[in-house]
């Protein structure tokens, strides 16, 4: 286990889920509590976010967290992993982390994601008079 899992074990508890630790550190989060576990991230000292992607994977919507933990030595990407039901939700992260809210647009845009407690939650890649289903879903293609 490396230290960064143990910090966030600590600081988030059982808010975290199942931890593949590859090139990268991916961690399984509960959707609802992602908010804890990005505060947990940003307790280890891992703060900057480098983009937030979303996946139909057939039968819900994978949300995935890319964060960059910067370290003596090397830098390493940390993926925190949510699964989002279609007609579900997750809470927004731009009150912990600002640069989130054009990620988080995106999300709702490309995938349907509802995004709760977005300060903005205003189409930002979709025209105005778009009418379809959201672009990336299985159902679109």
């Amino acid at each position: 286990m490396s230290s960064l899992e143990t910090e966030l074990r600590e600081e988030a508890g059982d808010a975290i889920g199942r931890v593949v630790e590859e090139d990268r550190l991916r961690v399984a989060v509960d959707a609802d509590r992602i908010e804890r576990v990005v505060e947990a991230l940003q307790a280890a000292g891992v703060e900057h976010l480098t983009a937030i992607t979303g996946v139909d994977e057939g039968e819900a919507i994978g949300v995935y967290y890319h964060f960059l933990a910067r370290g003596p030595g090397a830098d390493r990407l940390v993926t925190l992993e949510a699964t989002v039901a279609y007609d579900g939700s997750i809470p927004t992260i731009t009150d912990l982390v600002p640069g989130a809210a054009l990620y988080e647009r995106e999300l709702m845009d490309m995938v349907g994601v509802r995004v709760e407690g977005h300060p903005n939650p205003e189409p930002l890649l979709l025209a105005d008079d778009y009418d379809g289903g959201p672009p990336l879903r299985e159902e679109s293609r």
